[in-house]
């Protein structure tokens, strides 16, 4: 099999048993994680949320769907753009710069 530039593609299969396919367990793992850890954070801040804004309850409800929608959005074009076109290296700068960006302001 060859990929679309001509050159021989990577092996589509990862072995769990292998260092590769422990790095693929804990990416997934942390990712759940920080998802957890961020629907959390957001759940926490819904009533000053709310006080803020001075809506009731289904206007929370529009924001938190929409800011739900919008992050699960990004987080499938930015997957996307990683399989596209980043190596090893870029993908692991790419998480950290993500990783940084969505947890820098306070809530």
């Amino acid at each position: 099999m060859t990929s679309a530039a001509g050159t021989p593609a990577a092996d589509e299969h990862v072995r769990y048993r292998t260092a590769r396919g422990r790095w693929v367990i804990l990416a997934t793992v942390l990712g759940s994680g920080i998802a957890f850890l961020d629907s959390t954070v957001v759940n926490v801040a819904l009533p000053g949320i709310g006080d803020d804004l001075g809506g009731g309850l289904s206007g929370l409800q529009w924001t938190l769907d929409g800011y739900l929608l919008t992050l699960s959005s990004l987080l499938l074009l930015g997957g996307a753009l990683r399989d596209h076109r980043s190596t090893g290296t870029q993908a692991r700068s790419a998480h950290m710069r993500s990783w940084c960006s969505t947890h820098r302001t306070p809530v």
